[in-house]
């Protein structure tokens, strides 16, 4: 009997650890080792004597019987567990393996924006100045006209400062000189905003976008 039970337990940790949906996307699995610890009935057999109702009045009708109780002994085994993880480059969320979005400056949200390439609506959205790279990486942008940084290995060039055109809020001279200053450090050829978000960059040329950068 107490073998089944432990049977039992063990269905209940294998499927525990199967919560994480095992056939959805992104989702990885290894095999662990486990040592399981269960009850093992032996032939060995405990005597115990306990007084039970009887019709024995020599015995004041409480009459002594001899009881006999299995001996359980704990046991352990190696069983083989399936565990299952989001793989890499993907994070959990809810019950699904997500791909992670790595942090890029031109891109606004991974997804909700026409694709170029073929129509659909589940490309991301880009930043000013940003573009969408090909159906390779749907889920990022890069500056316009450098396609070729839509690969991993450049997603530290992508991830630098607070967006496309701003590197700092401070730290260069208002004026674009070299040397420390009050005002942004811009990158990728960006300019002072004059009016609107002071402490932000945009494309030169285009002070409008001075009151549409985001925080």
């Amino acid at each position: 009997m107490n073998i089944c039970v432990g049977v039992l337990l063990l269905a209940f940790i294998l499927v525990s650890e199967a919560q994480l949906q095992s056939s959805g996307e992104n989702v990885c699995h290894r095999v662990d080792q486990r040592s399981h610890t269960y009850l093992f009935k032996t032939k060995k057999m405990i005597v115990k004597e306990k007084r039970v109702d009887c019709w024995d009045i020599s015995q004041n009708f409480r009459c002594l019987r001899k009881l006999y109780e299995p001996v359980y002994e704990p046991r352990t085994r190696v069983v083989h567990v399936p565990v299952f993880y989001c793989c890499a480059g993907t994070r959990l969320e809810g019950s699904r393996c997500v791909r992670e979005i790595p942090t890029n400056i031109w891109t606004r949200s991974p997804s909700g924006c026409d694709c170029y390439f073929n129509g659909a609506q589940d490309c991301a959205c880009c930043e000013f100045g940003g573009c969408q790279c090909d159906r390779s990486h749907p889920d990022k942008c890069v500056q316009c006209g450098y396609g070729h940084t839509c690969s991993a290995e450049y997603d530290d060039l992508n991830s630098m400062g607070l967006d496309g055109w701003t590197l700092t809020e401070t730290g260069c001279k208002c004026d674009g000189s070299p040397g420390a200053g009050p005002c942004p450090c811009c990158q990728n050829r960006g300019c002072p905003c004059k009016k609107g978000r002071t402490t932000r960059c945009s494309q030169c040329g285009l002070p409008e976008m001075c009151f549409s950068v985001l925080e």
